[in-house]
């Protein structure tokens, strides 16, 4: 229900999906009263924690989902979610960034995605989904967000320097 009608609104149907696809074999046949600690710990067993969080995160959206529009619950289960994964410390060096460079270099396609990626900070995710519509190359600014998504004053990058 919560794939059917929710997720088409949503910004990322498709990871969200994939999430369910996940979530499936384990909770696939369990009841809402079967959504407890014990079987939280026990479905992020066998996952990355980042992964077990976010398909927890996924199964709670789809609960409290159906308590909203549907039918509501005798009890909202308590989801019991991994614990968050620190953020990542570490970046390249320069000497690293000029290997990568170098090495990606005999590819022209993938040595624009390099540069790009290196100058802006963007993820992958970020590069793939550019369009035209977001870059000024007179200004030399890249503006990461999406058209229609609210902007925030963070959201351009420079692509000189």
């Amino acid at each position: 229900m919560y794939a059917q009608e929710r997720l088409p609104k949503t910004r990322a149907a498709d990871k969200a999906a994939h999430n369910i696809s996940n979530l499936t074999p384990f909770w696939g046949k369990k009841r809402t009263d079967d959504v407890n600690s014990e079987n939280c710990a026990a479905f992020a067993l066998n996952r990355p924690p980042a992964a077990a969080r976010r398909d927890l995160e996924v199964l709670r959206a789809a609960l409290l989902y159906r308590n909203k529009h549907k039918a509501p619950l005798s009890r909202i289960p308590a989801i019991v979610m991994t614990d968050k994964s620190p953020p990542r410390e570490r970046c390249f060096t320069q000497a690293e960034a000029r290997r990568l460079r170098k090495a990606a270099m005999k590819y022209p396609h993938l040595y624009r995605f390099v540069i790009l990626g290196l100058k802006t900070g963007s993820r992958s995710g970020v590069l793939l989904s550019l369009r035209w519509d977001q870059i000024d190359l007179e200004r030399g600014v890249m503006d990461r967000k999406a058209l229609g998504r609210q902007r925030r004053a963070t959201s351009g990058s420079r692509l000189s320097g």
